[in-house]
């Protein structure tokens, strides 16, 4: 509203313009969905409170990167049985959000790890309407939650080549003098 300008009226007519296309598009790929993170406004809060909760449903478990629940964060089974549910209050103890960062730190890939250098203090900022910059605990380690995914995904991609192919694709690298990746044919 502040950045283009609306009304809220305007924002809601747009809004309810375009829920047959998230019923016929998106809502249909969620049981697809590796991570679905929704922000919510806490029960009890205000419309001008600034905190903000986060549910993170992931398909993969985040019991081994999370370990147990602690104050501020609430780590349970989905309604599937494959759901891992994580929930993050908006009010949580920032030092809980550094606990729980170092823990997703651990968990990243070994050739990963120098990007805990590059900017810690800026997970958990972002920019309002009028472009100014705040801060939110939770959503610091959702950021992180996000790239450990990403990262990870990359990992575990496989890409389907006739082996003939995969051979020259070797070679290829080799010959370019560029590092050889670590693909495995399968």
């Amino acid at each position: 509203m502040a950045k283009r300008g609306y009304t809220r009226e305007q924002v809601m007519t747009e809004i309810a313009a375009r829920e047959p296309d998230v019923a016929a598009y998106i809502t249909p790929q969620r049981r697809f969905a590796d991570l679905i993170v929704r922000f919510y406004r806490p029960e009890g809060s205000g419309p001008g409170d600034e905190y903000l909760s986060v549910r993170i449903v992931e398909r993969a478990t985040l019991e081994g990167v999370l370990g147990d629940s602690c104050e501020g964060v609430c780590l349970r089974q989905g309604e599937d049985a494959d759901e891992t549910v994580l929930e993050i209050h908006g009010t949580i103890d920032p030092m809980a959000v550094r606990r729980l960062e170092d823990r997703i730190w651990e968990h990243f890939d070994a050739r990963h790890r120098h990007l805990r250098h590059l900017a810690p203090d800026q997970f958990g900022e972002f920019t309002d309407g009028v472009l100014r910059t705040h801060h939110t605990d939770p959503l610091a380690p959702v950021q992180l939650l996000l790239v450990h995914r990403i990262l990870s995904a990359q990992k575990s991609m496989l890409l389907k080549v006739r082996l003939n192919v995969h051979a020259q694709m070797i070679h290829a690298q080799r010959r370019r003098g560029e590092a050889v990746h670590d693909y495995t044919h399968v």
